[in-house]
């Protein structure tokens, strides 16, 4: 995006579908639908912005109790440091309902799931570049298997072509 000296305002919409085809876990194939928006604002010609979205999502699985149709909602920006340095946050709630109970489940599935990633990016060398981020994930379930916290840190190099 190119920005002018007041700043921009973009509204972005996007949507995926893909083909799940799963190697061994053959109940959970199918295909998966989701529909996003974003506005982001940018701040002058600095390039730094905030932005919040929504998605909607669905997973047709083969076996319903993998089924699911959810909804999240994100709050992010990015700010411009000194030595071409990106400092950038997202935080995330994200909430699925399942569409029949597992067998083993004492009622029918419900997620939540709250993530927040805090990183740092720079630009190196025609196209290069580096990037150190953490995220911090827990997910809320009505079936105490898939409840979990969890973090991770990435140190990840890059090339754009």
């Amino acid at each position: 995006y190119a920005t002018g000296k007041d700043g921009h305002r973009h509204w972005i919409t996007s949507s995926a579908v893909e083909i799940r085809d799963y190697d061994k876990l053959d109940d959970r194939d199918g295909m998966y639908f989701s529909l996003d928006e974003t506005m982001k604002n940018y701040f002058r010609a600095s390039g730094n912005n905030i932005s919040a979205g929504i998605s909607i999502f669905q997973d047709k699985t083969d076996a319903r109790p993998y089924e699911y149709l959810g909804a999240s909602c994100t709050v992010s920006g990015e700010a411009t440091l000194p030595w071409n340095i990106t400092l950038y946050s997202r935080v995330r709630y994200k909430t699925s309902e399942y569409a029949e109970k597992e067998a083993l489940a004492p009622e029918k599935r419900s997620d939540t799931e709250y993530q927040a990633v805090l990183g740092l990016g720079r630009k190196t060398l025609k196209g290069w570049g580096i990037d150190l981020n953490h995220q911090y994930t827990h997910n809320d379930s009505t079936f105490g298997l898939y409840e979990y916290s969890r973090n991770v840190t990435t140190l990840s190099v890059n090339y754009l072509f």
